[in-house]
């Protein structure tokens, strides 16, 4: 059997249409001729008797040939057949949509689910197993929703936030219905809000009475351009026109409908007429997030291929899902994961690079809608993120709420004379990276992207930088680690201690670097990454001698204007005791060292990214194992007396290194531990940290 399949896909690849039945046809004459020779030879005909075999085969080869023609000529009507009724979908559905968009949604296509709580409340702690059930939704409404007869079950509302796929969900929704429609079935319609005669368009068919007997299915209300303005009168002006036809199912970003309307799965809008008051009455469901198993059923599919080219563009899309998986819930997001395969001069190594990409192509979409204005909504947009995000951060730093509230905004917007001819005050709600939670806020669609608006903008703003409170936006922190344009330095007040029992120190303020020194910063400043452990540039680097560091301190000095230096041994230690703030521990800010450190008996025999255990007293990281870190002095053995700001011995043979490293024992991690290693050599055991005089 392996064979036939080997044979199979040989002359599929050959140009054989047919090549799964042609070889069948092989097999089955085959296997005739061995059934015939075998009657012969078991009856021990004579040789004359050869002639049956040769007429048995031949009827069996015209029987097979009549067959295929058969066959064939079945297969040309059905795809015939199949070109005529997608003709015809393409017909129906164009202007509103264009067969490129068929293509799309069909291509690559990972069945929508639906949820009954709205996916920001799902993530709220204690409510995900307690209330959300989840379920295919093209199932649910061809199988229930539509088949439904009472009144109070003809109009649907689909929610969902930007990017989760719902003209998709619309578009497969409709061709499945379509292609699998008995003629006793109603008819269907598919219209998009944002295309320009979508109004008129319906009005048609109602002026034609074809209303009753037609499913209608309405795309994205929250791209209906009347809506924008004010979404209650334009509700009320399509509900008054469809509110004939059989069904209706309208699909929405979850913002114009929020939560706190809804009651047991029905969604009660309020009218905007005061002469008929009353309410709009929806059933209404959300479309869910890509789940893990989504997500990579996606990527398999996309690189179904058995090329080396498709695996190693797998590897790749998996990767950058890894370092961006808040985003990749998102099937728009996650449709654009060519966009890194394209580019084959970007390595795509940071998790600020990823999101840089996906956040623009965001917001290009949004901008891409507004014709003839793209540019300058693409602007206004990006300029009303980032300031939010400074808005949202200050209002962090008052009551620790990452959220502003409705009127807020409308404050907000008056504030910073936003062109509300271009970017309205609903646009700012509705074609923005912000989502409405339960209660009705308005925040970022994912706290990680106001974290990357955070680098951003701490990039052009070291005031802005100094006020972050990192321990507290940990992809902030890895943001600007991945940038390589910050070091972050922590300030460590002057003071004095003990290094040794005869060894009195006093320091002066000095500033020391937050973090070892990373791949990615060694990389942006020199140009390479000597390290022995890759994979991740926001591991510290490592394999550079105390002469390398000297290079890269003098590149980087040129380049930022700035005056970084090793630390002094004392300044070293004095920082990683926490300063002022010691308390005393063994290790740098535990006395725990699993807490703080990576050793030998928790590293897994390799260096980690900076920053992933706990900080010392001061907020330094790292300074107890990972990697043991060059200091400028030479190395001494012993020491006494009293001294200032010391820069320990003139000469000597080899300089300090301090901290331990991941491959050390506990007793080599300890604040107070002292090593030493020659200039010139290079281990994937050291690597270095910056200081610097205030």
């Amino acid at each position: 059997m392996d064979f036939l399949k080997y044979l199979i896909n040989f002359f599929e690849k050959a140009g054989f249409e047919k090549a799964s039945l042609f070889i069948s046809a092989l097999t089955v004459i085959a296997t005739g001729a061995l059934g015939l020779v075998g009657i012969v030879e078991l009856f021990e005909w004579d040789t004359y008797r050869w002639w049956v075999i040769g007429l048995g085969m031949g009827g069996i080869t015209l029987l097979l040939g009549i067959s295929i023609i058969l066959i064939h000529k079945q297969e040309r009507q059905l795809k015939a057949i199949e070109a005529q009724i997608r003709k015809k979908q393409i017909e129906d559905l164009h202007p509103h949509f264009s067969e490129a968009d068929v293509d799309h949604a069909q291509k690559y296509y990972i069945k929508t689910k639906g949820q009954n709580v709205p996916p920001s409340r799902d993530q709220e702690p204690g409510l995900r197993s307690a209330f959300t059930t989840k379920e295919p939704l093209i199932p649910l409404f061809l199988d229930q929703a539509l088949k439904n007869i009472g009144e109070d079950d003809r109009f649907y509302l689909v929610l969902a936030d930007s990017g989760m796929g719902k003209t998709t969900f619309m578009l497969n929704l409709y061709l499945t219905y379509v292609r699998n429609r008995a003629p006793h079935d109603y008819e269907m319609k598919l219209f998009a809000f944002r295309y320009p005669s979508a109004y008129e368009d319906v009005k048609r068919l109602v002026e034609s009475g074809e209303d009753k007997k037609t499913i209608l299915l309405l795309d994205a209300f929250d791209e209906d351009g009347e809506a924008s303005k004010n979404y209650k009168e334009r509700l009320d002006q399509w509900m008054d026109l469809v509110k004939n036809f059989r069904e209706v199912i309208i699909t929405s970003r979850t913002q114009f409908f929020p939560s706190e309307d809804s009651t047991k799965g029905l969604l009660q809008v309020p009218k905007n007429n005061p002469l008929n008051p009353g309410f709009h009455q929806f059933k209404f469901m959300y479309i869910s997030p890509f789940s893990d198993e989504d997500i990579q059923d996606y990527v398999h599919m996309r690189f179904s291929g058995e090329t080396p080219e498709d695996e190693e563009n797998k590897v790749l899309a998996f990767r950058i899902v890894q370092k961006s998986p808040r985003l990749m819930v998102r099937p728009m997001l996650l449709a654009n994961i060519d966009a890194f395969l394209n580019d084959p001069d970007r390595a795509y190594d940071t998790t600020y690079e990823i999101y840089d990409v996906l956040i623009e192509r965001w917001l290009w979409r949004e901008a891409g809608r507004k014709h003839g204005q793209e540019q300058r909504f693409y602007d206004e947009l990006r300029n009303f993120s980032e300031a939010l995000a400074i808005k949202i951060f200050d209002k962090w730093e008052k009551d620790e709420q990452l959220h502003i509230t409705k009127d807020e905004l409308s404050l907000f917007a008056e504030k910073h004379q936003f062109d509300l001819n271009i970017l309205s005050e609903l646009e700012m709600q509705s074609k923005s990276l912000l989502n409405r939670d339960a209660p009705g806020n308005l925040k970022f669609s994912h706290k990680s992207i106001l974290e990357f608006f955070f680098a951003s903008l701490a990039e052009n703003d070291p005031d802005f930088l100094t006020k972050l409170k990192l321990r507290e936006f940990d992809m902030t922190k890895t943001f600007i680690l991945d940038r390589a344009k910050l070091i972050l330095m922590t300030k460590v007040e002057g003071g004095e201690f003990l290094m040794d029992e005869n060894y009195k120190v006093k320091l002066s303020p000095y500033e020391i670097s937050t973090y070892p020194v990373t791949q990615s910063l060694w990389k942006e400043i020199m140009g390479d990454n000597p390290s022995s452990f890759k994979g991740d540039l926001i591991r510290p680097v490592e394999n550079v001698s105390w002469e390398d560091c000297q290079v890269f301190i003098q590149k980087l000095n040129q380049k930022t204007g700035s005056n970084y230096r090793l630390p002094t041994e004392a300044e070293w230690e004095f920082a990683a005791r926490g300063g002022n703030l010691s308390k005393g521990f063994e290790y740098a800010g535990s006395n725990t060292l699993d807490e703080v450190g990576w050793y030998d008996g928790n590293s897994g025999s390799k260096t980690h990214p900076v920053g992933q255990k706990e900080p010392n007293e001061l907020g330094l990281y790292d300074m107890s194992g990972n990697v043991w870190e060059w200091c400028q002095d030479w190395y001494e053995e012993s020491r006494s007396g009293t001294y200032t700001n010391p820069k320990g011995a003139e000469s000597g043979e080899s300089r300090v290194i301090r901290g331990g490293c991941w491959v050390n024992v506990p007793q080599g991690c300890r604040v107070a531990d002292r090593a030493s290693d020659i200039p010139s050599d290079r281990d994937d055991l050291i690597g270095f940290r910056l200081s610097r005089h205030l």
